[in-house]
Order: C-alpha cells, then structure tokens, then sequence
C-alpha cells in the first residue's frame, strides 16, 4: 500500500540531556527530528563534546508513550520521574542513561501527533519510496564473486 498524503513535513527538537555517569552528569546535545514520510520512526541524533555524534531511530509510540508512562523493552526504553523523562540506551556497543527536558519532550510528542495523528500512519507511509531508498542502497561484493 502507498500513502496518499503529498510532500514532505517535518519537525524537530534541539535541546540538551544529562548524560547519567558514575559521579557527573556531562551535557550531550540532542536533536530530535521527525518526517512524515517516515510516520513511525523519530531520529535522535546525540552530540557529544569531542565532536563525535550518534544516531538513534526510536519508534514514535515510544516517546508519545514515555512522556506518561514507562515504555519499551528492549534496546530503547523512556519513563517519566520528578523532573526529568528518562531515555535508556542500550546496544552491543555501549549504552548510555539520558535525562531529558519532560516539558520539551512532551511540546515534541504533541507536534508529532498532530503531524500525523496515532493510527494514520499508513496513510504518509509510501512503501514504493521505502522500496526504491533500499534498491539504492549498494552492497558489499562477496569475496567469491
């Protein structure tokens, strides 16, 4: 099925977190955009002070839900304490424990679902695009052909 809806939106959220470690709490830069035509996926892209960056693709649901309740299981996971919203990370090359601003967490998960309201996702999801942006991906050459 393809979407219907035209064009590309976006939002996106600058801000920064408190990354927990034992005994400081080093700022990381974050950014947070989300696209229409990736209805289901949020890229957060944290900016560390040496310069180097990382990106994550955190399902939507999972931060429309955190700034409430705890949600996720796996390798990404947000709960709301006191006074911060908390982004566990978790991969087979490091993790990292974020503090998150709850107010502009939750100003960002009210953008996201009036951009595309819960359950109308399908409809800004073309899979044609999705398609034609993995044929256009080039894989590695076996060593045996």
């Amino acid at each position: 099925m393809s979407g219907s809806q035209v064009g590309q939106t976006s939002t996106a959220m600058e801000t920064t977190m408190a990354l927990l470690v034992e005994g400081d709490r080093p700022l990381v830069r974050a950014r947070f955009e989300y696209r229409t035509n990736e209805p289901f996926g949020v890229h957060m892209t944290l900016s560390l002070e040496d310069g180097s960056a990382v990106e994550w693709v955190i399902a939507r649901e999972l931060i429309m839900q955190g700034v409430h309740i705890p949600a996720g299981l796996a390798d990404v996971q947000l709960y709301p304490i006191s006074d911060a919203i908390v982004i566990e990370l978790d991969s087979p090359d490091g993790g990292a424990v974020l503090l998150a601003d709850p107010a502009a967490m939750y100003e960002f998960a009210v953008e996201i679902q009036q951009l595309v309201p819960l359950g109308s996702e399908d409809e800004f999801f073309c899979l044609d695009d999705a398609l034609a942006e993995i044929c256009q991906v080039e894989l590695p050459r076996s060593s045996q052909s």
